[in-house]
């Protein structure tokens, strides 16, 4: 089965759950070896120099096999498995603060992630080794609990 998603610009992703998939990205390069502390809140990770390409990747998570694509102008487009589910946001430091949509339900939300590192940065995965964050329903960030996952792959044309 194919996800499609559309941004504003006319911009276009089609992602299978094998995440086969093909966009105009911005690279992900962290720091080599330098150890990055991750930021505790989504109010520390705004305040932070944004990382181009921080959040770009495929991710295991609590809602089934995630992709997430940052386009250079530092909006974010993604999809995840569970119920045909679609994301569309924005990078603001180092937090992704994003709207979510279930194709199958029709159920909306928000949310945000913030990078999780590990030792060495991000683990030689360009990027974030993870995030964490959390979801809701209508406009709240938080009235659904918690969204975690943890990146396979930095490479979304290597993504299975």
């Amino acid at each position: 089965m194919v996800l499609a998603l559309a941004i504003g610009l006319g911009l276009g992703l089609a992602v299978s759950p094998a995440c086969g998939c093909a966009a105009r990205t911005r690279a992900g390069t962290a720091a080599a070896g330098a150890a990055t502390a991750a930021p505790a809140t989504l109010e520390e990770a705004r305040a932070r120099p944004a990382r181009p390409g921080l959040f770009t990747g495929c991710y295991d998570t609590s809602f089934g096999p995630m992709l997430l694509l940052e386009n250079t102008d530092a909006s974010v487009m993604g999809s995840y498995v569970h119920n045909d589910g679609e994301l569309l946001g924005r990078v603001e430091g180092q937090a992704l603060v994003f709207r979510w949509r279930e194709k199958d339900t029709g159920v909306t939300g928000s949310g945000y992630f913030l990078p999780t590192a590990s030792e060495g940065g991000a683990g030689g995965l360009g990027g974030a080794s993870g995030v964490i964050g959390r979801w809701g329903y209508g406009d709240s960030y938080d009235d659904g609990g918690g969204w975690n996952g943890k990146k396979f792959s930095s490479d979304p044309a290597g993504c299975r």
